[in-house]
C-alpha cells in the first residue's frame, strides 16, 4: 500500500515535525510504503526564514536583523538539525501548487496538524484539502482547524472541499462535531494526535544521544506565545524546589521580552528530539503548548498547564483524555492557590479507547474499507 502524507513537515516547529515523524513511523512499521509529499506552502516557508522580512519601521527591523545575525550560527545549526531529522523520512520531489504530476498513491492522508487553520496559512489552502488528487483514497488524520468559529468555515468553498473526502478524522472533539454538522457524506471521527500513537518506549527508540546538556533536575517551560503568567508559574516551582529552569526560545529571531528570577538554561539550537528529551527528563513542566502537554502525558510527567486564551481547547481536550483536568489553570493566581494540593494521577482508560479507535481508523483508511 503506497501512502502519501501532506502536512506541515517543513515547519521548523517541534510539534509539526514530531507529529509527521510519528505518523510516518506508525504507518511504516505497519507495512505501508510511505512518502511525505514535499509541498512548500509559501506562508509556512516565509514564517521560518533565518532573517526577518524588511519592515517599514527600520529601527525595529534593524534590531531584529542584528539579533538574527548575532545568533546566526545557532539558528543555522538548529535548521540543519531539523533537516537531518526530516531526511530520515522518504519524500517526493518538491511540489508546488500547480505542479502535482507524478503523485501516484493508493491513499492520500492530509494531517495531522492545523492544516485547516486559515490563520496559519492565511486563507484555506486547497492543497491541504487534497483538491489535486485525481484517483486514490482521500483522507485526513487528526486534522485540526484552530478555532471552528473562523469565518472561512462559513464559506461554500469549505463545504465543497470537505465533501471530496472518503474518510475524515479530526483531532479535537469540537472540530469533529463541527464537521459532522456539515452533513458530509461520510462519518467523522475524533482521533489522537499521531505523537500519541507511539508509546514512551517507541519514542525512546527514536531519541538519539543527548544533543544538549541538561541539569540533573529542572523545571521545563515551553509556551505558544510569550506569557508573563507562565514565567511566574515556572519561577515559583523553581524557587520552591530550588532547581533551575530549562527554556527553549521558540522566537528564534528576536530576544525575549521578560526575565526569569531563577537560574535559566536558555536553549536555542534544540531540534525536535531534543525537545522530547527536555520533556522526558524534566522534574516539572509548565506549558501552554499542545505537544508539550502530549509528551508530558506520554511520559506521565508532573505538568502544569495554562491554556492559550484562543487555541486552548486543543490543550484542554488532551488533558480530558488523560484525566488530568485538575492541572489546567486559569491564571498565575489560580495556580498559586492550588498547585501544592493538585496531585496528578493519569487515567489511561479513555486514552487506550481512543488509541484503539485511531488505529482502527487508520487500518480502515489503508485498506479502503
Amino acid at each position: 500500500m503506497k501512502i502519501g502524507i501532506i502536512t506541515f513537515h517543513r515547519a521548523k516547529n517541534f510539534g509539526a515535525l514530531l507529529q509527521c515523524l510519528a505518523l510516518y513511523n506508525f504507518l511504516t512499521k505497519n507495512g505501508c510504503d510511505v512518502e511525505i509529499i514535499d509541498y512548500r506552502n509559501p506562508v509556512i516557508e516565509d514564517t521560518y526564514r533565518k532573517f526577518p522580512k524588511l519592515k517599514k519601521n527600520l529601527i525595529k527591523y534593524s534590531g531584529l536583523f542584528l539579533y538574527s545575525l548575532w545568533n546566526y550560527r545557532k539558528l543555522d545549526c538548529r535548521d540543519k538539525n531539523f533537516e537531518k531529522l526530516r531526511l530520515t523520512m522518504k519524500h517526493t520531489k518538491e511540489i508546488r501548487r500547480n505542479d502535482c504530476d507524478g503523485l501516484d498513491f493508493d491513499v492520500f492522508i492530509a494531517g495531522s496538524d492545523q492544516l485547516w487553520n486559515p490563520i496559519i496559512t492565511k486563507g484555506l489552502d486547497p492543497m491541504y484539502f487534497l483538491d489535486f488528487v485525481k484517483s486514490g483514497v482521500k483522507s485526513t488524520y487528526a486534522m485540526s482547524m484552530g478555532t471552528v468559529k473562523n469565518e472561512h468555515f462559513k464559506e461554500a468553498v469549505f463545504d465543497k472541499y470537505i465533501e471530496g473526502f472518503d474518510y475524515i478524522s479530526m483531532r479535537e472533539s469540537d472540530a469533529a462535531e463541527f464537521i459532522k454538522n456539515k452533513k458530509t457524506k461520510n462519518d467523522v471521527v475524533q482521533s489522537l494526535d499521531p505523537t500519541l500513537l507511539l508509546s514512551s518506549s517507541q519514542w525512546d527508540n527514536l531519541l538519539k544521544k543527548d544533543n544538549i546538556k541538561l541539569p540533573e533536575k529542572y523545571v521545563f517551560i515551553y509556551y505558544v506565545k510569550e506569557s508573563p503568567e507562565l514565567i511566574k508559574m515556572a519561577d515559583k516551582l523553581a524557587e520552591k524546589h530550588n532547581i533551575p529552569i530549562v527554556y527553549i526560545n521558540v522566537y528564534q529571531k528576536k530576544p525575549v521580552s521578560f526575565k526569569f528570577k531563577s537560574k535559566v538554561y536558555n536553549i536555542v539550537q534544540a531540534d525536535p528530539l531534543d525537545f522530547v528529551n527536555c520533556v522526558k527528563n524534566a522534574a516539572y513542566i509548565v506549558t501552554s503548548s499542545f505537544h508539550a502537554t502530549a509528551f508530558s502525558c506520554i511520559y506521565k510527567k508532573d505538568v502544569f498547564i495554562l491554556p492559550h486564551n484562543v487555541t486552548g481547547s486543543r490543550v484542554t481536550s488532551i488533558a480530558d483524555v488523560f484525566g488530568i483536568q485538575n492541572r489546567i489553570y486559569k491564571s498565575f493566581e489560580d495556580f498559586s492557590k492550588r498547585f501544592e494540593n493538585d496531585k496528578i494521577e493519569y487515567n489511561e482508560e479513555n486514552y487506550i479507547t481512543l488509541r484503539d479507535e485511531s488505529v482502527n481508523y487508520l487500518n480502515n483508511v489503508c485498506k479502503g474499507k
